[in-house]
């Protein structure tokens, strides 16, 4: 690591109080833990980091932390408003005038669908990247830049490119014989006293972390070290066994994160035909009843595959063209002759790629 700034003093004492609270509030991995100290201290000086990781809550159920974890995150980030619906109109003038930390909660309900959500949330990862709207009564174009901490908290899976820059906590519903106490957002003096101590830290670290150059080890894409930098550079100068614990969690819950990243779309589209022949146990389906079926995986792309609507036949095509598939016309049992696939004209593409 260099730095032409001398470090301010360590302050491991403050982030191992962080993880405490977290711990006593909710139920969450180590590493989803050392996270989310990370991305607390680095609410309050993200404006020194060119790069603004996204922090995504996700969990498969209802009822597994999310919210709780949004309420400590409003309890101490820097300038928290928390939302649990919301425009992109009034998100990018919100951050415009007002660069706080974003808390965006039940993304599930209407991100998805949301092709211009999606665009802002993609295009604060880096200051130099703004989206145009018209304004005013002129309707002038202008300007907005949405850089600043945003963390979304949903059920479920967001799309590729959010995910890509993103910090990921996958969460999971509390066993039984675990306790935590229930959060208690009316400890006002607390909350603040904590809050003050972190802005304390950060008056003091931001100059340093201008320069700061952290060891960046073992993750897997130059997005995912872009995605990390800051909260390793954080983790450097808090000292202690913070620089290790930080490496390790970025390793671990980057190499979760990019799993379904890694997997190329097509790819993905073979394995889950292959799924549909089998499941049917038919050597022919139109497209229409392929893309019926792939919509009913819905731990796939395929149920909201173009702006919230089932993957078609025409996409389909499109997806398999690369393998020098196409569809054909077939006669099904009951005498008709629709656009369709036979299972035979998968064979070497499953085998090559699968």
């Amino acid at each position: 690591m260099t730095s032409s700034v001398p470090p301010p003093p360590a302050h491991p004492a403050l982030a191992s109080e962080l993880e405490a609270l977290l711990r006593r509030y909710v139920y969450m991995p180590d590493e989803a833990r050392i996270a989310m100290v990370l991305w607390i201290l680095y609410s309050h000086v993200s404006e020194v980091f060119w790069h603004q990781p996204r922090l995504v809550i996700s969990s498969p159920t209802k009822r597994s932390g999310k919210t709780t974890v949004l309420k400590l995150l409003k309890a101490l980030c820097a300038k928290p408003v928390l939302a649990a619906n919301a425009t992109p109109a009034a998100l990018y003038r919100l951050i415009e005038s007002k660069r706080p930390t974003v808390l965006l909660d039940e993304a599930d309900t209407y991100f998805r669908a949301n092709e211009e959500m999606r665009g802002l949330i993609n295009s604060g990862f880096e200051p130099d990247e703004v989206i145009w709207r018209c304004s005013g009564d002129s309707h002038e174009p202008k300007p907005f830049r949405c850089s600043c901490p945003v963390a979304i908290a949903g059920i479920g899976s967001l799309a590729d490119t959010i995910i890509d820059r993103s910090v990921v906590l996958n969460m999971e519903r509390k066993p039984r014989k675990v306790e935590v106490e229930r959060f208690d957002g009316h400890r006002q003096e607390f909350w603040t006293e904590v809050r003050g101590r972190i802005e304390a830290w950060a008056e003091h670290s931001r100059e340093a972390l201008h320069s700061w150059e952290p060891e960046v080890t073992g993750l897997k894409s130059d997005r995912a070290v872009d995605v990390w930098r800051p909260l390793l550079a954080i983790a450097e100068m808090l000292g202690g066994d913070w620089p290790e614990k930080a490496r390790a969690a970025a390793r671990k819950l980057s190499a979760a994160s990019s799993t379904a990243l890694d997997e190329d779309h097509g790819q993905l589209l073979l394995g889950d035909i292959r799924k549909v022949f089998l499941r049917t146990a038919k050597d022919r389906l139109s497209s229409q009843e392929i893309c019926t079926r792939l919509a009913e995986f819905e731990d796939r792309p395929w149920p909201d595959w173009s702006r919230g609507r089932p993957i078609t036949p025409p996409q389909l095509a499109r997806l398999l063209r690369p393998f020098k598939i196409g569809p054909m016309s077939i006669r099904l049992p009951d005498g008709s002759t629709p656009k369709g696939y036979l299972r035979a004209g998968f064979e070497d593409a499953w085998t090559s790629y699968l």
